[in-house]
């Protein structure tokens, strides 16, 4: 296999696997959406459901591509960014059952806040040494920034 067909399936790989473990974390929280979920008093802010797939998934394929750049980066200084990387997925990945299955909302209020500090320190390490990397990362950013108004709408007015 050439070294560009490795390459292209390494980044595929990182693209999918993301949408794939959000894929089935939505599963594993998919029966809470008609029943606890909406019956809360939610923000103003909140979009239809259906968009949250679509944009995660949109976010999740962004995360992936970034983080295969993170990891092709031949620098030493990628150390504190490939760990900030691994916290802030692990942050990711434990919002939806802190929040979902267990509906401790200020718990997941909680792990959303460190989830963005984690993005933020991870697109400013970015920023100065593999900047597309980080430039990737801002719509994630953002989204999560809205994340963190509803989950907390949510905790307060519930």
């Amino acid at each position: 296999m050439t070294i560009k067909k490795t390459a292209a399936l390494h980044l595929f790989a990182w693209i999918t696997a993301p949408i794939f473990i959000g894929f089935v974390m939505g599963m594993l929280t998919k029966s809470a959406i008609p029943t606890w979920y909406a019956l809360l008093n939610k923000s103003p802010l909140t979009p239809p459901n259906y968009v949250f797939s679509i944009v995660w998934s949109f976010l999740y394929a962004l995360i992936g591509i970034s983080g295969w750049l993170i990891w092709n980066e031949k620098r030493a200084t990628t150390k504190n960014m490939k760990l900030l990387y691994i916290l802030q997925y692990i942050l990711n990945v434990g919002w939806s059952p802190l929040f979902f299955s267990l509906h401790l909302t200020g718990t997941a209020l909680i792990c959303l806040i460190g989830l963005i500090a984690a993005t933020i320190t991870l697109i400013y390490e970015c920023y100065n040494h593999i900047k597309i990397a980080a430039i990737l990362l801002i719509p994630y950013l953002g989204w999560l920034l809205l994340a963190v108004h509803l989950n907390w709408y949510v905790w307060k007015f519930n």
